[in-house]
Order: C-alpha cells, then sequence, then structure tokens
C-alpha cells in the first residue's frame, strides 16, 4: 500500500516538473512550432527527459534515505511513537531547575541594586 501511496503522490508532481521543462524549453526559444517539435523529435525528447530522469533520480534517492532512516529495512514489529511516562524525578528535576532560575535572576537584580 506504501508503494502506491508514494506512485500516486509522485505522479503530479512529474507534471509540474514536466510542464517546467516545457516552459524552459519555449522560453529559450528552442521548438516553438509543432513542427519544429516533429523535424527534431529525438533532440527535443533528450532536452526535455534528461533533465527530468535526473529529477527522478534525485527524488528516488531522497525517498530512500528517508525510508533508510525510519528503519524500513530494520527486522521486527514496526511502529511509529514511543510511549513516554512522566514520574516523579522529572517532576523534581523540573523544580530544581525552576529553583536554579529563579536564583539566577533574582541575584542578577540585587547586584544590579548595588
Amino acid at each position: 500500500i506504501m508503494i502506491f501511496a508514494v506512485i500516486f503522490r509522485f505522479v503530479p508532481v512529474m507534471e509540474k516538473d514536466l510542464s517546467l521543462m516545457k516552459q524552459s524549453i519555449h522560453t529559450r526559444g528552442f521548438f516553438k512550432t509543432m513542427r519544429e517539435k516533429i523535424a527534431g523529435f529525438l533532440e527535443y525528447m533528450e532536452i526535455l527527459l534528461a533533465p527530468l530522469i535526473l529529477r527522478v533520480i534525485r527524488i528516488a534517492e531522497s525517498l530512500s534515505a528517508s525510508a533508510e532512516t525510519r528503519g524500513i529495512a530494520l527486522p521486527g514489529r514496526r511502529q511509529s511513537f514511543t510511549s513516554l511516562k512522566v514520574n516523579r524525578s522529572d517532576g523534581a528535576l523540573t523544580v530544581l531547575i525552576a529553583a536554579l532560575i529563579g536564583l539566577v535572576f533574582f541575584y542578577t537584580r540585587i547586584v544590579a541594586l548595588f
């Protein structure tokens, strides 16, 4: 299912990139008419598809790095969260840090008076 989700999400990105490639070819003044596109079909395809293929490779590399980071190759049951609980030592540490911050704040105020 995840593969299909990636594929369906990938199609609109490729359509947008293909549109941008066509626009950049037109902006640079190459293949403005349909006759020019048909006459130089192989060159047109090369100019259009070479950057698109490189873009697909870059996207695939980033997706595979993301999958590896998320642990797709790890054996065992997969889960996406870790259950954390706050205990008494966490509360004590929070109170201690708040007291230290308050102490530093009041100490700097008292020193500033003298």
